[in-house]
């Protein structure tokens, strides 16, 4: 029973080659970002929250490594780096089983360079990880597959199959729910599981022991919800729209926009690969139907689950684009069999599709690595603030989680305060304590409206001004609410989104505002 597909020396040092490339790849950009996004944070500190949108598995990773590296903050680079980067060996076994070596080389190459991959490799963020167990429930699930689908007329060899079988869903099994401890998400491959499980049951007339024992796993992942709550209902109620036509319309708007910009994501020449190797796959081979299929399961099933959170970032296409890849790899293969009795032509081929991605992927390190860093430096500076003063802030993730990244990088307690009129008007600010305003919340129209009324109504003294800029190239926080998690964001990708945060120590009311 070979479970990876790199039995020979050479594809051994293939992908360890890949392996030494892409970790330290990833270790140079370790820490080009100024700031972690908010959902990085609450992850890291999620038992110190009551927040309920994630499992604990990310955080636990993070801890343990803390322990060694000792910090939290380093370690979550951390754990997405080496996931990001072991994620290589189910992609090169993959694509090795479906076209052979040339195929798991060039999949493999792509992924080196893929721009979503590199970006959120070094991110304090979840889909690494849960990338990296989803695709290994998928690969394990593909060999169960396989290998149910091959009918063998000696009763030994159906005999040995059948355990074969047995271990390769239960590892499967285990690595779904490695993933949904890691992103609820990896619940979609559960029907897929049961499917195969039963499929096994019927063919043989017998029960799957190991992977039936397996299956006892997923009381982890409900004792959790029973103790932590699931707070993905009231975000998905949160976002619906006002009548269920308008909730139905934005839906389709972003499971299209999805669509229609996901060859930008993964790059033009690297879709158009995709293309190729899709054309010219051999259907007649079981394993290339079978990946096939997955792929247009775990795309619909993906994109819909995102579709329902209303929110549109290109990370969540990172379970889908190995899958993707595994196709581009088969078509710049297909490229290089073509092209064999002209080298150089296929040479200048791979060198654009690789300067495309290598551009696009540094451009994105470069230029959206300032997200949240007017936070990141504010909370800096209010280390070193008096203990007694109290500090407000206008950064919300929701109602009931405000302040988390200013409280992580500053390590005092935060107060939330709205960003309204009524912040200066229907609500005084005690005299000596300090306030930080963040034009992330509100939008900079709203941001400079409440700077007004603040110098009109308070005397004030300004401890401290922090900016910040990034140019999305893929979907980002964005300087105007209206187009932040939205496929608007597509289309300012080009323009510069400008972030500032002021912290002021508050003076008395003036006589006019009493």
């Amino acid at each position: 029973m070979a479970i990876l597909d790199i039995q020979t020396i050479s594809t051994r040092r293939l992908l360890l080659g890949f392996l030494i490339f892409n970790f330290l790849l990833r270790l140079v950009f370790l820490n080009i970002n100024a700031a972690e996004y908010t959902d990085g944070i609450l992850q890291l500190t999620m038992f110190e929250t009551p927040n309920t949108l994630w499992p604990p598995l990310y955080t636990l990773c993070a801890l343990l490594l803390s322990k060694l590296l000792g910090s939290l903050l380093v370690s979550g680079k951390v754990v997405s780096c080496l996931a990001s980067t072991a994620l290589l060996i189910p992609l090169f076994s993959f694509s090795n089983r479906i076209g052979g070596k040339r195929w798991a080389f060039y999949s493999c190459l792509l992924y080196s360079v893929a721009p979503i991959a590199l970006r959120w490799s070094v991110r304090v963020m979840t889909d690494p990880l849960f990338t990296l167990f989803f695709i290994c429930s998928l690969y394990f699930l593909f060999l169960a597959a396989v290998q149910l689908a091959q009918v063998d007329m000696s009763l030994f060899a159906e005999q040995r199959k059948f355990r074969d079988i047995d271990v390769f869903m239960g590892l499967s099994c285990i690595f779904t729910v490695l993933a949904t401890l890691t992103r609820y998400q990896g619940v979609i491959l559960l029907p897929l599981n049961l499917a195969c499980t039963i499929l096994a049951i019927r063919r043989y007339r017998r029960f799957p022991l190991f992977s039936s024992i397996t299956y006892g796993l997923w009381a982890l992942v409900i004792v959790w919800i029973a103790l932590r709550g699931f707070g993905h209902i009231s975000q998905i109620e949160g976002r619906m729209g006002m009548s269920i036509s308008a909730t139905l319309l934005n839906y389709l708007n972003t499971f299209e926009s999805f669509v229609i910009f996901l060859p930008y994501f993964i790059t033009y020449p690297v879709f158009i690969c995709i293309v190729v190797g899709l054309l010219c796959s051999d259907y007649k081979k079981v394993e290339t139907k079978l990946v096939l299929c997955l792929l247009v399961y775990v795309g619909l099933a993906v994109l819909m689950i995102q579709t329902v959170f209303s929110s549109f970032q290109s990370r969540y296409l990172l379970p889908l684009l190995p899958l993707l890849l595994i196709f581009a790899g088969g078509g710049l293969a297909a490229i290089h069999e073509k092209l064999e009795h002209a080298p150089k032509a296929f040479a200048a081929i791979l060198l654009v599709i690789l300067a495309y991605s290598l551009v696009f992927a540094f451009g994105v390190m470069v230029l959206q690595r300032g997200v949240f860093g007017d936070i990141k430096v504010a909370g800096e500076f209010l280390q070193t603030a008096p203990g007694s003063a109290p500090i407000y802030s206008n950064e919300m993730y929701k109602t009931n989680i405000t302040g988390n990244k200013l409280a992580f990088y500053s390590g005092k307690p935060i107060r939330y305060v709205g960003i309204t009129r009524q912040l200066v008007l229907d609500r005084e600010l005690p005299s000596g304590s300090i306030l930080c305003l963040h034009s992330a919340y509100g939008g900079m129209e709203v941001f400079q409206h409440v700077l007004r009324y603040l110098h009109k109504h308070y005397h004030l003294t300004e401890l401290k001004r922090c900016y910040t800029s990034i140019v999305p190239l893929l979907p980002d926080v964005m300087e105007e609410p209206v187009s932040h998690q939205n496929p608007l964001a597509w289309f300012f990708r080009y323009q510069k989104q400008r972030f500032y945060t002021v912290i002021y120590q508050i003076g008395e009311r003036t006589p006019q505002a009493r």
